[in-house]
């Protein structure tokens, strides 16, 4: 049944649509307390605020895969997951956020399964749909010992309450908790606003060697097994991206952070930073110290590491930013700049 569910709401492995959440902080009274789930938009442009009921005799066992999931366990040991799902990530999410927005769409949704699974992995699954509170609805799935409600909200993010136990099934106070949970869920979104720009800063126009690499972001994980991406900004501004996983046999050596760049210069970039916003970055980054100190915060487990680069001139590779499990924090503004203008560079791609 977890594969059906996984079918339904295909939780993304896309890393960085979301940051984690910066705190999570928990409300209490005699009986609920509220999971406050804090994290950006995909360009960084609104914070989201989420927060999310849960019992307070659970077991808060803590944030899982890219942060924003969390497991509790219940006193009985029932697994109980909490998942927050933005459409940006796939089509499939994407859809079943339209299709939670009015019944007539429960046909698509079975017909999606029928699709994607078989006979013998839907034998015995039940779908219902239920008001939501605000003219929408509530998936209900259930099956043996697993149990799931999805929410939309603001037709943007889909959130899913999972539990599952080593009985038979999973009780039925733990389904009325989660549907009536489910139902509470509330959220704000707030605008960041535009990049604040330094009035001392001036913004260069040099000409950049359009086959070298400029900014690149790479990410390494080896929590469940060994990942490791990278996006590359050349000095033209095309974009590319590599999946050294799952692409190995384009590059001689995987522990080389630019070992693709040969290859993937013959390949289609998959967009182009507007030359003035590449400028603008450029014109930070020319103004990191190297040797600026740093301080780090412990912030998340298996998530894997985020680290930004930018390349000078001549040759020089300069770390600005890391983040992930743990949260470099550098002693230096244009750094810090250059990080908040990385995260809204897509916004300026064409």
């Amino acid at each position: 049944m977890r594969k059906v569910l996984a079918l339904l709401v295909l939780v993304s492995m896309i890393v960085g649509v979301f940051t984690v959440p910066a705190s999570a902080k928990t409300k209490a009274n005699s009986k609920t307390k509220t999971l406050e789930l804090h994290f950006e938009d995909e360009y960084g442009d609104e914070e989201v605020f989420v927060s999310v009921p849960y019992n307070s005799k659970w077991k808060d066992i803590g944030d899982s895969l890219y942060g924003y999931e969390h497991e509790f366990e219940t006193s009985k040991g029932t697994e109980v997951n909490i998942s927050i799902i933005p459409a940006s990530d796939n089509e499939e999410a994407a859809s079943l956020c339209k299709w939670l927005q009015d019944k007539k769409y429960k046909k698509q949704i079975m017909e999606y399964l029928y699709d994607n699974t078989s006979m013998d992995e839907l034998s015995g699954t039940s779908l219902k749909l239920k008001k939501d509170g605000s003219g929408h609805y509530l998936l209900v799935v259930k099956y043996a010992n697993e149990f799931g409600v999805l929410r939309v909200l603001d037709g943007q993010y889909l959130v899913m309450y999972f539990a599952k136990t080593n009985a038979k099934s999973v009780a039925k106070s733990i389904q009325n908790k989660l549907i009536s949970y489910t139902k509470q869920i509330k959220y704000e979104k707030k605008n960041i606003g535009t990049v604040e720009l330094d009035p001392d800063i001036e913004i260069l126009d040099t000409k950049l060697d359009a086959d070298k690499v400029i900014f690149a972001q790479v990410y390494t994980n080896a929590a469940w097994g060994y990942q490791k991406e990278a996006i590359y900004i050349m000095g033209d501004g095309r974009v590319y991206s590599y999946d050294f996983a799952k692409n190995p046999g384009h590059v001689e050596n995987i522990q080389s952070d630019e070992s693709p760049i040969e290859y993937l210069l013959g390949t289609e970039p998959s967009c182009i930073v507007d030359k003035d916003y590449l400028m603008l970055m450029y014109s930070y980054a020319v103004h990191i110290n190297p040797d600026a100190k740093y301080t780090t915060k412990q912030e998340m487990y298996d998530y894997g590491q985020k680290n930004l680069y930018f390349y000078a001139a001549d040759g020089t590779k300069i770390k600005a930013a890391s983040y992930g499990d743990v949260r470099y924090i550098y002693d230096d503004k244009y750094a810090t700049k250059l990080e908040e203008l990385w995260n809204k560079c897509y916004k300026h791609c064409k």
